[in-house]
């Protein structure tokens, strides 16, 4: 039976709304102005009470905007702990600032669920510049399933489609928003109150990407330079993540028992925790790998414990090389001289080793624990792909298969006999 609500909390929630309060300049006649935060507060049996409190004086924010954002933190309190079923009138641009407030911003080691860098960096680049242009205005409360769909094939659609992984990825963001909403109490604690849940997209990739063989692997490992080299022989062996292998440092690396230790990652430049639980782990390495690992701090001037192993010069060994510059500047140009015609990145050589470990029928879960994913199925579905020679030994079985049974079976096939 659906649930129905009593007069009584019929009014609490047509009263109890966002508060978004306001910021007035109160001048003073000793010293300087001070802004003051208006808000009001509804308590549990409807009475209401006004409320302000002193931000800071001109002196501290020069601007009413300086003083509005000191105030956010203080909005986002007043609202956590109205008592309420629901917020009326809130915004989807004020529930994504809760979450940006509450999730991303602030200390992540000592966070409830603490994420990557690279989680929060794309999190909130998602939501600045796709999901509160578009829906930072509606109400959260009134936002359909079907017209965010509608949206949603729209990014996909003329000159700047968005591609299938990205629309998916702007999906369950906006879910993550709503369900924060929900465990804040600004929506209704029920299966109805997140429309994503609603919301179909696929994140099937149209996009053909590059698996190399191993000997086009080779082939654009010639026309490598040190340290590149070095580090695009590492990538292709591991299948490290290009933010794990920038991150690395020597003293991660145990040469007596020929195992890399996984334990950071590093994105834009910000060094952090590695993308998942399962990221962290200890991948052995074999005695070639070591040994052009070990050519290389011979060469290199940062060959302390604690140096990246692949440290930028021009940063004078204080930070690792940028990846987007290696790409530009050595792999892609080492590619097109090795004759590749596809895109090649660092991920190529994640995405060419889950193939080649699929190809050699290597145990499932042992693919998975060497690319380090969390579940055997992302290995699968979105990383292994039969390589052509694997796909013609299957498709021969079949056919040889088929052929002796129709022997066996008294019916040769007589355009097959060679």
């Amino acid at each position: 039976m659906p649930s129905v609500l009593l007069e009584s909390e019929e009014t609490e929630l047509s009263n109890t709304r966002y508060q978004q309060g306001s910021i007035r300049r109160i001048a003073r006649k000793n010293g300087p102005d001070v802004w003051v935060f208006r808000w009001r507060s509804i308590h549990a049996d409807g009475s209401r009470k006004e409320n302000n409190r002193v931000i800071g004086t001109l002196l501290d924010y020069r601007t009413k905007a300086a003083a509005e954002k000191a105030a956010e933190a203080l909005r986002i309190n007043i609202n956590t702990t109205t008592p309420r079923l629901s917020v009326m009138g809130m915004t989807f641009a004020d529930l994504a600032k809760h979450y940006i407030a509450r999730e991303l911003d602030g200390d992540q080691q000592n966070a409830r669920s603490p994420k990557a860098h690279s989680t929060i960096d794309a999190n909130r680049r998602y939501l600045n510049l796709w999901i509160v242009p578009r829906w930072g205005k509606a109400l959260i409360s009134e936002m359909e399933p079907i017209a965010i769909e509608d949206w949603l094939a729209e990014l996909g659609r003329g000159p700047d489609k968005l591609a299938n992984g990205t629309r998916l990825k702007i999906r369950n963001i906006m879910s993550v928003v709503f369900r924060h909403g929900i465990r804040h109490g600004f929506l209704p604690r029920d299966a109805q109150a997140n429309p994503m849940k609603y919301v179909r997209q696929s994140g099937q990739s149209t996009r053909e990407h590059t698996i190399l063989t191993t000997g086009e692997t080779i082939a654009i490992l010639t026309y490598l330079k040190e340290p590149v080299k070095t580090m695009a022989w590492l990538d292709a062996t591991t299948g490290l993540r290009v933010s794990e292998l920038l991150a690395l440092r020597w003293q991660d690396i145990d040469f007596d028992t020929g195992v890399l230790h996984v334990r950071r990652a590093i994105v834009s430049g910000v060094v952090g925790e590695t993308k998942t639980n399962a990221s962290s782990s200890r991948m052995p390495l074999a005695i070639s790998v070591l040994n052009s690992l070990q050519a290389w701090r011979r060469e290199t001037p940062y060959a302390a414990s604690s140096d990246w192993v692949f440290a930028s010069p021009r940063m004078r060994g204080k930070k690792p090389f940028r990846a987007n510059t290696l790409v530009a500047n050595h792999l892609r140009v080492a590619a097109a001289a090795a004759g590749i015609t596809g895109a090649v990145g660092w991920h190529t050589f994640r995405r060419s080793i889950s193939t080649w470990l699929i190809d050699n029928d290597e145990n499932v879960k042992v693919t998975q624990e060497l690319l380090r994913h969390a579940q055997s199925k992302t290995t699968l579905d979105l990383y292994a792909k039969a390589a052509t020679p694997s796909k013609r030994r299957a498709h021969t079985r079949i056919v040889d298969d088929l052929l002796t049974a129709s022997v066996n079976a008294g019916t040769p096939v007589e355009w097959a006999v060679s």
